[in-house]
């Protein structure tokens, strides 16, 4: 360029750059200001050891009600030995043992209810045992599926129990809706057959 032209840039251009960051940092903190706030993901270490502490104690307390023998009729040990094993309890315990030696006696009654139908389904198809290759463990799952099947409602939903269709004596909600396509679910993925118009309802 020749002394005849202005120099690049300057004061004014100065000027404008200054306003440019000024306005791009005020949009910032607007920004910021309406931007959800970042969670804290800082771990309460007295909070997890109370934590800990409780889950222990809810061990400790199943473990000893289902050591005290098999359960009476009308009770089901399926829950609580579903959560003992979600807790950590290995798969070859005494206590899965003592479960499937009263299978046969149990779960006929648990099957005439959905939500120990479901849970009975969760638990067999969650349970690394050997008893998952054993051909009574495939009849059961189908069993147990066939019961869940049957008892669904015109609506496409649930009530308590597997054997009693009467609308107007017992009727259906949500949570053993959800417990018993739990049941369904766990069933179907180890095997068991399920017609597709169930889940279509």
């Amino acid at each position: 360029l020749g002394p005849s032209h202005p120099p690049v840039g300057g004061p004014r251009l100065d000027f404008m750059r200054m306003r440019l960051a000024v306005i791009l940092f005020v949009c910032a903190l607007a920004n910021a200001a309406d931007a959800p706030k970042v969670p804290d993901f800082r771990v309460d270490f007295e909070l997890q050891k109370r934590i800990d502490k409780a889950l222990e104690s809810g061990k400790a307390f199943l473990s000893a009600q289902l050591q005290k023998g098999p359960p009476a009729e009308g009770q089901s040990a399926s829950l609580a030995l579903h959560a003992l094993l979600h807790a950590g309890l290995p798969a070859d315990d005494p206590l899965v043992a003592a479960w499937l030696k009263e299978l046969p006696r149990t779960a006929p009654e648990d099957m005439t209810r959905c939500y120990q139908a479901g849970i009975l389904a969760l638990l067999l198809s969650e349970l690394h045992n050997p008893y998952q290759k054993s051909r009574n463990f495939k009849i059961l799952l189908q069993q147990i599926a066939d019961a869940l099947v049957k008892a669904q409602r015109k609506s496409g939903s649930w009530a308590y129990r597997t054997g009693n269709l009467d609308e107007e004596f017992e009727a259906e909600n949500i949570s053993t809706a959800h417990y018993a396509l739990l049941g369904l679910q766990a069933a179907s993925n180890r095997g068991a057959r399920v017609p597709d118009e169930v889940w279509k309802k």
